[in-house]
């Protein structure tokens, strides 16, 4: 993910707007990149 501090460092504010509502519509769209893990969390 990435942060901008202003709309100025944004290159196309028009493609990120879309890609933001993408990922708003579909969160698990890119899911299968993220990496599983096996370990189990231990208290």
């Amino acid at each position: 993910m990435k942060h901008f501090l202003s709309v100025n460092e944004v290159g196309n504010l028009e493609q990120l707007i879309a890609n933001a509502l993408a990922y708003k519509a579909n969160p698990f769209k890119d899911s299968h990149l993220v990496a599983t893990s096996d370990w189990e969390c231990s208290s």
